[in-house]
């Protein structure tokens, strides 16, 4: 993250349980955003931030991605495995542009199976 400013970070699509608290582990002025709708995935961080000592930097934020606008831009977006929120890959990027600092730093990624879901 950018030594410039205090770093922000943001991740997409809430349940990613360890990164964003390992990020904060890692930077300690860094704070984060995390916006979903998965009310499990929520709780997952959370307890993971309060193991890591990072609870107080980590912002919950229960909203459709897709709809979100941040009041502040973020040094990285953490989208991995969210592009679906958006329908697809490239509606995911363009949506990026209002998600990221002039410098900031994408990690995108995208779900695919070998085959469709049993029931």
């Amino acid at each position: 993250m950018r030594a410039h400013r205090t770093p922000t970070c943001s991740t997409w699509a809430a349940g990613r349980d360890a990164w964003l608290p390992r990020a904060l582990q890692a930077h300690d002025a860094a704070t984060a955003v995390d916006v979903g709708i998965s009310d499990a995935g929520f709780d997952r961080t959370h307890a993971e931030a309060l193991r890591c000592g990072v609870a107080d930097r980590l912002e919950p934020v229960r909203h459709d991605v897709t709809t979100y606008r941040p009041t502040r831009r973020a040094d990285v977006v953490l989208g991995v495995g969210a592009a679906y929120a958006f329908g697809a890959l490239l509606p995911a990027l363009a949506a990026a542009r209002e998600h990221l600092a002039a410098d900031g730093v994408l990690v995108l990624g995208d779900c695919f199976r070998e085959r469709e879901p049993s029931p």
